[in-house]
């Protein structure tokens, strides 16, 4: 068999071997496999199946190459890479962290050569986990009703008609009609209507700005 003959049939041995999870998510509350798990039987399927591995890494947080090689027909080699992340654990030094990234790595590429069906932890975590939540829309307030009469008054002493009055609160403000007036808006739009006022010389007294 080539070396891809041989890897499939090492895949189809290993789904079906009861392998044991030791490794454990205590915060996501899951099993993970770690490479005492898995290596042992990939070491025996390899061996019946004549073929070997060779790890190399490049330079550091570059990549991991995992080569397949067909011992039968050494030309013959099928490999699996996988980015190379630094490690930073709490108390631990430099050489602590190195090892970690290794063995990390390791599991990695084996798990995804040997297709082994691992835990999705992504989608075990709560949703406000996987991204930020989208900060609340601050609830819109409106003027009251009274504020609306009062508005309405001035606006009907200045001469407006409805239709005017609507093509005015959209054309200048940016508002559709009266009943989405904000207290922010209302100041600027009583001065528009004053300014018309008093240039038409009408009493303005009770306009409450």
């Amino acid at each position: 068999m080539n070396i891809y003959e041989k890897m499939q049939a090492m895949r189809c041995a290993m789904q079906n071997t009861k392998l044991k999870k030791s490794g454990k998510n205590k915060f996501a509350g899951y099993e993970y496999f770690e490479l005492q798990d898995i290596i042992p039987t990939i070491n025996k399927l390899m061996a019946e199946n004549k073929v070997s591995t060779e790890l190399s890494f490049g330079d550091y947080n570059e990549q991991a190459v995992l080569k397949f090689i067909n011992a039968e027909k050494p030309d013959e080699t099928m490999q699996f890479t996988c980015p190379v992340k630094p490690a930073s654990l709490k108390g631990c030094h430099e050489i602590q962290n190195l090892g970690a990234v290794i063995t990390y790595t390791r599991r990695y590429l084996y798990v995804n050569a040997f297709e082994i069906v691992e835990h999705d932890a992504l989608d075990s975590m709560p949703m406000d986990s996987k991204a930020p939540a989208k900060p609340q829309q601050a609830k819109v307030v409106y003027i009251s009703d009274a504020l609306r009469q009062t508005l309405g008054k001035a606006v009907a002493e200045s001469g407006y008609t409805p239709g005017k009055i609507t093509e005015y609160l959209l054309t200048v403000h940016g508002i559709a009609n009266s009943k989405m007036i904000t207290p922010m808006k209302l100041k600027p739009i009583m001065q528009d209507i004053t300014e018309k006022l008093v240039q038409d010389q009408i009493d303005v007294t009770g306009v409450v700005l």
